[in-house]
């Protein structure tokens, strides 16, 4: 089983000057969307609230969640 990867454009719902092209892993059973903490400053994106997520291996972390963006994909 390979990485699927794909250029894709985000950009700041609130903001739409700041946008960013990257190159994306799609993951179809993807709930949220992960950047580069140097894209969310970029973005100008502010924090929305703090989560705790917990990995395949159990371990529990708090991360913070950015937003609001839009994504694009091939125009669409």
């Amino acid at each position: 089983m390979g990485k699927v990867t794909e250029k894709v454009r985000v950009v700041n719902l609130l903001d739409r000057t700041k946008s960013a092209e990257i190159e994306a892993v799609v993951d179809t059973g993807a709930t949220m969307l992960v950047l580069p903490e140097d894209v969310v400053v970029q973005l100008g994106l502010e924090k929305v609230e703090e989560v705790k997520v917990r990995y395949a291996n159990n371990h529990v972390e708090t991360k913070q969640i950015y937003g609001i963006v839009t994504l694009e994909m091939k125009g669409r």
